[in-house]
């Protein structure tokens, strides 16, 4: 939110992700490589396990991952900044669900795609699953568009029908390549799933996987 001011909470956060940051040797950055992994990271982490070597894959383009978790009542999601020449991306792993970790993953990386990101200037994403495209700045709202675009990258959800049941949510997963819970979050941020939907019960998560990192 570039209307309030950056916390001392939301600096030191970013500090450890930094420090995390500066223990890895990344090659070159691939702006190509990138951002065609980028394009193809929703299918590819269609199981919690995929997490795991996720570094590995965005280390392959030259962008450092890092996973600092979220301080209490911190509401940080994740942040984007640069580290020399190479992007880094930083996950709180708030909201621990494979679909809400996905989504803050894919729009930090479409703020170094949107060339959001330069030195000094990081950018901190707080409360993500909570604003609204409305309340968002422009910078935010074309990281969200581009971010929506890259998780379903065969193209829109199908209409639902009236009453979604999860039948219809794994026929439109398979069709999307993507794990059902990545379809039913979409249907629950539209407002045509309820948040307390017996759909999530069983959500995967990637808390574990992130640990790793």
């Amino acid at each position: 939110n570039h209307n309030e001011h950056v916390t001392k909470l939301q600096i030191a956060w970013l500090a450890l992700a930094k420090r995390k940051a500066r223990q890895q040797d990344l090659p070159s950055y691939d702006s190509e490589q990138f951002e065609h992994l980028a394009s193809t990271l929703s299918q590819v982490l269609s199981t919690s396990e995929a997490f795991s070597h996720l570094p590995e894959k965005l280390r392959a383009a030259g962008v450092g991952l890092v996973h600092e978790p979220n301080f209490p009542r911190g509401k940080i999601d994740g942040a984007a900044f640069m580290l020399g020449d190479n992007p880094v991306i930083a996950l709180s792993g708030r909201g621990k669900r494979l679909d809400k970790v996905l989504f803050t993953l894919l729009h930090e990386i479409a703020h170094v795609l949107n060339g959001d990101v330069s030195i000094g200037e990081p950018q901190i994403d707080t409360g993500l699953s909570e604003s609204s495209a409305g309340e968002a700045d422009a910078m935010e709202r074309a990281a969200d568009e581009r971010a929506a675009r890259l998780v379903f990258p065969q193209g829109p959800l199908a209409e639902p029908p009236a009453q979604v049941r999860q039948k219809w949510v794994a026929e439109e997963a398979v069709r999307q390549q993507v794990h059902p819970i990545v379809v039913i979050g979409r249907l629950q941020k539209d407002g045509k799933v309820d948040w307390r939907s017996a759909l999530v019960k069983g959500a995967p998560t990637v808390e574990r996987q992130l640990a790793t990192w």
